[in-house]
């Protein structure tokens, strides 16, 4: 077992973050500004919308089966913190909704259903997000 050190979990923590916006780059704060309901954010509906929209599962689930298995996710070291919290039905893979769900809820900072403009500017102001 591997243990980490405080510097370590810090590190793997902003290169997860860095690493979730490389995947969503093409993501921007004025694709999803625009929400259905005019209400300045985004319900879960309307981000899954956004994403879907955009192909980002697809492009991870490399032999086209409809789910994410743990070598997909694995190619990309950084997300094997989170593999198993995301993976709701404790099946090993991660269907497109739990894909959509767990990155929903990675977003959704302050957890209140919505994800924020002012989530979306902080993302931006730390360098999360190529927008």
């Amino acid at each position: 077992m591997k243990f980490l050190n405080s510097n370590t979990v810090f590190f793997r923590k902003n290169k997860l973050t860095m690493a979730f916006i490389f995947a969503l780059g093409s993501v921007s704060l004025l694709a999803c500004t625009p929400d259905n309901e005019v209400t300045g954010s985004l319900d879960q509906n309307e981000f899954i919308d956004r994403v879907s929209e955009r192909g980002v599962f697809d492009d991870w689930d490399v032999n086209d089966d409809n789910q994410l298995s743990e070598d997909e996710w694995s190619q990309h070291d950084e997300y094997n913190l989170i593999y198993e919290s995301w993976d709701q039905d404790g099946d090993g893979q991660l269907s497109e909704n739990e894909f959509h769900e767990g990155l929903y809820r990675h977003y959704d900072g302050n957890n209140s259903g919505d994800i924020e403009e002012k989530e979306w500017s902080e993302a931006k102001n730390a360098g999360w997000m190529d927008i």
